[in-house]
């Protein structure tokens, strides 16, 4: 095709005509019905209606992705036909195809320019359909493309076939309004006193009178066959015990989530993506409402946002709301897995939940009894403050060190270079680590709606065959990590009364012979029972009584920007390759076994041609192409900072902070880098994961934010060859096709029956179900 040609569909009679393509015809276009297509360069497809660029014969409307701007012709002379032209930033979806019909629907142009490619060819070739379909006077609609470009066979005007066009991206909606008169709170707005407002949670394309943002209006068309059912909580945060209320909406296919008060009077277990919504459709809204209570004097009201998929927290917004004086309605996104409601991940396995709120703790689990502080479903929300579990989480990691290190005038030693560790101080250590693990967790579950959670736990793994998988969701408000992993939910008070031992202490412990894998839960359930049964209750030792060894933890780190959490690191079907750094001052013997090992233990996991690297400068530069499945760097960490509350790995050339991976990422990195591949880190250095008040950008948080799909890191010190084992483990069944949840759990098991406790130093920063591949 080349410039001025012509495509010339039917008329409004089905007769195909022949039409010059001269600029003297253009004005009779409109009276014969036809639509006139030109591809070139923007300068000669313009020129060749006599529309100029730089100085337009009537209005032109430019719509770019952020503005649409009006601008009339310059000097005297009477204005010509308007022009509508579409820039190439623009994104070919709803809200942005909504905007440009707009414009075309009121200015009635002769002219519309798509200045391509918009995205892409296919994109030009879409919007071109999408404007036909919409434009009800003809006109010249000119593509400024590639000449190479042939949009004839894409654009057929006037036919019965609609346009497809792709989903608008869903996301939350927080709209305030006033009851009776329905007046929204806009942001920054304060309430009246004594009224009563409503909060209204949706999920659908941006709301403009939403207090989260947005420019698009709420579609009239919410209804959708099938849809998956949402539980979204509120908290109220002011009281001194939290309140909660509980809604539900049901999300569709495609289009904005709706409330079905029908389907929310149907059990539980009923299958929600089968119903068909529009038998009831005239009960739909398309905010899930709660009551805002009233106050009288000046005040900020709190509020907790939380939205489930099942068990499993997606996002938590705070919102608050000044009373007749202060900063006004504002709300924030405090956590966050999806960046849309689009693509929803399947996290029917989870079994519980647990949120880490700025003062306190929200859980969610899988049939739980209804909540006795005005909660519904199986969610109850509850104090815990610092002050309750600090001082017992730096004890547990404290007491992890001192049960495998001793302090000499050179630094921590190793008690055991070589692993194992015999079975008397296995056997003692486990009941001191366990010990305090479950002061942890009395100090964290100190309430009567906690009581059933480890019995539920419990049951999940029995009834489904498989451990149970327990979310963690660390909001920003809440920036230490608790140790979850060492929590021990066995009755373990007062041991000095008398402890009875399970079997599976020996049986998993250095030298046992216990079932491998180790069962999902515990083999001698009947010893749990009696002693849970037995009052006064004895202290009962068990591996399977900590989290970390009975459960699969998840404690994802909320990917930034446009991004969701990743359950896959890419879906390529090329060998899985691994980078691989080296510090300085590490035992050479054991890092060439460690190195072979990984190599025939890890066969599925090819090292790249310029691994191990042993500078950091090389080994950032290594990490710059998305050509990598495994980020892996064993080495030396040593605090450093003013006040050695930042950590450094020790390479040969220059220590290695977090925040040079920051500066990567933000000046020699590429802007989307690693946006096709997403690597798994695995930083084997002592205290890399530890995440405290005072480490809040640290490795974990810069490498998410450099495009990892996640980190696994250690807490506490671990010994070269004890971190070796560990890795050859995590690496044997991750390569295998185990996710990173089940890889790290049977790590730990593994290193038990050395009787080391030191795999509860390694914390997974990703969803607990990511693979190297998509699972077949």
């Amino acid at each position: 095709m080349e410039l001025g040609d012509s495509i010339i569909p039917t008329s409004a009679d089905e007769e195909s005509l022949d039409i010059d393509v001269s600029r003297r015809h253009l004005a009779s276009l409109s009276g014969q019905g036809q639509f006139l297509i030109a591809i070139g360069a923007a300068e000669d497809v313009l020129a060749a209606f006599g529309v100029r660029r730089s100085s337009p014969s009537g209005v032109r409307v430019v719509v770019t992705a952020t503005k649409t701007s009006l601008r009339r012709p310059d000097g005297p002379e009477s204005p010509g036909p308007p022009v509508v032209w579409v820039r190439p930033d623009l994104h070919f979806d709803s809200a942005d195809i909504g905007r440009v019909r707009r414009q075309i629907t009121y200015y009635e142009p002769k002219v519309v320019v798509i200045e391509g490619h918009t995205a892409s060819a296919s994109d030009d070739s879409q919007w071109a359909q999408a404007i036909v379909d919409g434009w009800q006077t003809p006109g010249v609609l000119a593509l400024a493309a590639d000449p190479l470009y042939d949009v004839a066979t894409a654009v057929v005007p006037n036919t019965a076939v609609e346009p497809q066009l792709p989903r608008a991206a869903r996301h939350v909606n927080t709209v305030v309004q006033r009851v009776g008169d329905s007046t929204t709170v806009a942001p920054g707005d304060v309430l009246e006193a004594d009224t009563d407002y409503l909060l209204g949670v949706g999920i659908g394309p941006r709301r403009a009178d939403s207090l989260l943002g947005g420019d698009a209006s709420f579609p009239d068309e919410i209804l959708g066959r099938r849809a998956r059912r949402l539980d979204v909580y509120l908290e109220h945060l002011n009281a001194s015990t939290l309140t909660t209320q509980h809604r539900h909406v049901y999300l569709p296919e495609d289009g904005p989530a709706f409330t079905c008060p029908t389907s929310d009077q149907l059990p539980d277990t009923t299958e929600w993506e089968a119903l068909d919504h529009r038998l009831c459709a005239e009960t739909h809204h398309e905010l899930a409402q709660f009551e805002v209570p009233r106050r009288s004097s000046p005040g900020v009201l709190r509020f907790d946002v939380l939205i489930y998929v099942n068990v499993a927290v997606v996002h938590v917004q705070r919102v608050e709301l000044s009373v007749v004086e202060g900063p006004g309605a504002i709300a924030r996104v405090t956590y966050r897995l999806l960046y849309s409601f689009d693509d929803l991940p399947d996290l029917t396995d989870r079994a519980a939940s647990v949120t880490e709120g700025e003062d306190h703790l929200t859980v969610n689990g899988v049939g739980y009894p209804r909540s006795r502080s005005g909660g519904a479903g199986g969610s109850f929300g509850f104090r815990a403050d610092k002050a309750q579990w600090h001082s017992a989480a730096v004890d547990v990691r404290e007491q992890l060190t001192a049960r495998h290190f001793h302090r000499e005038e050179t630094g921590w030693q190793p008690l055991y270079p070589d692993v194992d560790v015999p079975r008397k101080e296995y056997g003692d250590s486990l009941l001191r680590v366990a010990d305090l693990g479950r002061v942890l967790f009395n100090q964290l579950f100190n309430t009567s709606e906690s009581r059933e959670l480890a019995p539920m736990l419990q049951h999940e793994a029995r009834a489904r065959g498989r451990p149970a998988v327990i979310q963690i969701a660390r909001t920003v408000q809440r920036p230490f990590v608790i140790p979850w992993q060492i929590l021990y939910e066995l009755p373990l008070e007062h041991p000095e009364l008398g402890v009875r031992v399970c079997p599976a202490v020996d049986e998993y412990g250095p030298g046992g012979t216990g079932e491998w894998p180790p069962p999902a839960s515990c083999p001698h359930g009947e010893d749990h029972d009696r002693a849970l049964a037995e009052r006064p209750r004895r202290a009962f030792l068990c591996p399977y009584g900590f989290w970390g060894m009975a459960h699969i933890l998840e404690i994802p780190e909320p990917p930034p920007g446009r991004r969701s959490l990743d359950h896959i690191v890419t879906d390529s079907t090329a060998q899985p390759t691994m980078v691989t750094g080296i510090g300085a001052d590490l035992n050479d013997k054991l890092l060439k076994t460690h190195l072979s090992r990984m190599g025939s233990q890890a066969p599925g996991i090819a090292s790249t041609p310029d691994s191990p690297l042993t500078d950091a400068t090389e080994f950032l530069d290594a990490l710059t192409p998305s050509t990598m499945d495994v980020v892996y760097l064993l080495s030396h960490c040593k605090r450093t900072g003013p006040s050695e509350r930042t950590h450094a790995l020790v390479f040969a050339d220059q220590k290695l902070t977090s925040d040079d991976v920051a500066v990567w990422a933000r000046d020699e990195w590429p802007k989307d880098h690693w946006a096709g591949r997403r690597p798994l880190v695995l930083l084997n250095a002592c205290y890399t994961a530890e995440i405290t008040a005072s480490t809040m950008a640290g490795f974990v948080t810069n490498f998410v934010a450099a495009g990892a799909s996640g980190v696994v890191g250690t807490e506490t010190l671990v010994e070269q060859n004890v971190a070796s084992s560990a890795m050859e483990s995590f690496l044997t069944d991750f390569a295998a096709g185990s996710t990173a949840g089940e890889a790290v759990r049977l790590m730990r098991w593994r290193l038990l029956r050395r009787g080391n406790l030191l795999g509860f130093s390694y914390t997974p920063y990703c969803a607990a179900d990511l693979r190297l591949r998509p699972s077949p």
